[in-house]
């Protein structure tokens, strides 16, 4: 019962009864906070035509809960900086790309056999263990939070250069219920207390202030963007970065506020190679379209934000959005997401930076062929070598008078993009209706793990993941150890990270028998699966029966990052972090 979201087709929004269930009395259900995101990140966009301040369950929020069910995530760099999927504000329109419900209740749709997958490979235990889950030290999040919030509290992104050494944002509520961004650094393996991103609470006059992103070069040198509500209700961008380990005052991303007229925008995704070198993407409003943009750092400064080349011609729709960035190197990157073709009709871009100078965006090479639904978008990215990337998307095909939700794949060889092709897929998930990518990670060029969910015919969710082996991709299989988790029938994939080829860390949520939502992680070293589990002592602080891990973060070294959050007894949403020491 939560991805059902508001179909991307309908003018209306999905009836209360096909939005899952409530707020539980002892906290609010991961699935609402993504519902309640993805108005922003992937509400229909003729609801944002016609009411551009529309928001689902009453909250203003952005995606991160729902990629970012979606989003994310992002899941907008390469290895090892790898988070959810990275969204927008309720405010946003955006395709719904999530339309589990509307397909379960429409169309016959056969359930997957746990054979359809193949033999998911279990392996003996690897060496190195799992930290216990702990709350972020320094206890800013001293609000209670409930529907009516800004934001739910969650740490929304992760980067780890080095082992026992990270950094993450997102948000938290103050004792005021105001919506704060914070920032966080471990050090030599330990968590230092977080604190508000300096400058913030000057820029954050309308109480509704986050993180979405963070991506480090070495210990101590970070960057990470997000939004913050201004005068006016205005959302607006904002980008903070860490210098020799302190962070500096936060600043509006240079003439977004311009290109900003009507007030809603967001730094979605963010990618750093080297120390004060960024690009970042996301999206802005003007005159009731939503436009996508792309920004640089270059030697510290940050420059002037500009609408991706191109897309003013593809965006006839008027609702466009970076929803990754990938650099190789500083001034040769990628960015990607969607556009509208016209009336609830999207279709993915892709755009390059070569030299410091973005080029016109493409359409998707091949995804107009694939996508006969007309609902198509790049949901990440990740770049190794200059001119050398992977991506992944979704779109919607009609068959036989039904709709599938599918993935595609594409790569990029010296500079150009190859057609997009179908991810692989046994013919139990084809034949489920819905299966969405939520995220990506490339340790090397053509070496990369994929993960997400899909719909099943009984309005399950199930988690599965596919791998690139030296540019192949290998049919997708469910992920080992979640069935028996995941008693509950609802789990989603929301990060995943590789620090090497075939070693990886994925994490997210599932469902148990007793209907709590519990935050899970699963590690593959060496081309094997092993079995997933709860997250270890998140059980435990999971009073309130709703965990999850939104983002993690892995080194070459196999130490990785975890972080999330759990919901407190009496409701209270907490931020959680965690690692895996080999």
């Amino acid at each position: 019962m939560r991805k059902q979201s508001i179909h991307a087709r309908t003018h209306s929004w999905w009836p209360p009864q096909a939005l899952g269930p409530a707020a539980t009395p002892r906290g609010v259900d991961p699935w609402l906070k993504r519902q309640a995101a993805r108005a922003r990140d992937r509400v229909d966009a003729a609801v944002g035509e016609s009411c551009s301040h529309g928001v689902l369950g009453g909250r203003p929020r952005r995606a991160r809960f729902g990629p970012r069910p979606v989003p994310r995530a992002p899941a907008s760099e390469g290895s090892p900086i790898v988070g959810k999927d990275q969204g927008v504000e309720s405010r946003v329109p955006d395709r719904d790309r999530r339309r589990g419900g509307w397909l379960a209740a429409t169309f016959s749709v056969v359930a997957l056999a746990p054979s359809s997958f193949g033999a998911a490979a279990f392996a003996v235990p690897h060496a190195g263990a799992w930290s216990g889950a702990l709350e972020v030290p320094g206890s800013l999040n001293t609000g209670v939070t409930s529907l009516g919030d800004p934001v739910f509290p969650g740490v929304n992104a992760i980067s780890c250069p080095s082992a026992d050494t990270c950094s993450a944002g997102g948000a938290y509520t103050d004792h005021l219920g105001n919506g704060q961004a914070f920032v966080v650094n471990e050090v030599s393996g330990t968590w230092q207390r977080a604190e508000e991103v300096p400058g913030s609470a000057l820029l954050n006059v309308g109480g509704r202030a986050e993180v979405n992103t963070i991506s480090c070069v070495s210990a101590g040198y970070c960057s990470a963007g997000g939004d913050y509500t201004g005068r006016g209700n205005r959302l607006e961008t904002l980008v903070v970065k860490e210098v020799a380990g302190r962070w500096q005052p936060a600043i509006e991303v240079p003439e977004s506020g311009v290109l900003n007229g009507s007030g809603d925008a967001s730094v979605v995704s963010m990618s750093c190679r080297t120390q004060g070198n960024c690009s970042a993407g996301g999206y802005y409003a003007i005159r009731g379209e939503f436009q996508a943009f792309v920004v640089d750092e270059i030697s510290g400064a940050w420059q002037r934000a500009e609408e991706v080349p191109g897309t003013g011609v593809l965006n006839v729709g008027g609702n466009a959005k970076v929803r990754s960035v990938s650099c190789a190197s500083a001034g040769d990157c990628s960015a990607g997401g969607y556009y509208a073709t016209g009336k609830s009709k999207f279709g993915a871009f892709v755009a390059n930076e070569v030299n410091g100078t973005w080029e016109r965006a493409e359409e998707v090479p091949n995804t107009a062929r694939l996508d006969t639904g007309h609902l198509a978008g790049l949901d990440a990215l990740s770049c190794n070598a200059v001119g050398a990337c992977n991506a992944v998307g979704d779109y919607l095909m009609f068959q036989k008078s039904r709709t599938f939700d599918q993935p595609f794949v594409v790569s990029e060889q010296q500079g150009v993009w190859g057609k997009a092709v179908s991810l692989p897929l046994p013919p139990g998930l084809i034949a489920a209706g819905q299966v969405d990518p939520t995220a990506l990670s490339c340790a090397t060029t053509g070496n990369c793990t994929l993960g997400g969910s899909y719909w099943n015919r009984s309005g399950h969710w199930l988690v599965w993941t596919a791998s690139d082996v030296a540019g192949t991709w290998h049919g997708a299989r469910e992920i080992p150890g979640t069935a028996a988790l995941n008693a509950g029938d609802n789990a989603q994939v929301n990060s995943v990270s590789c620090g090497l080829a075939e070693y990886c860390a994925v994490g997210g949520y599932v469902t148990t028998a007793r209907k709590a939502l519990q935050a899970f992680v699963v590690l593959e070293t060496g081309g094997v699966w092993h079995g997933a589990q709860i997250l270890p002592n998140s059980e435990r602080l999971n009073t309130g029966n709703s965990a999850e891990v939104n983002a993690v973060s892995c080194t070459v070294s196999g130490f990785c990052g975890v972080g999330g959050d759990y919901t407190a007894r009496g409701g209270s949403q907490q931020l959680l972090v965690a690692n895996f020491q080999p």
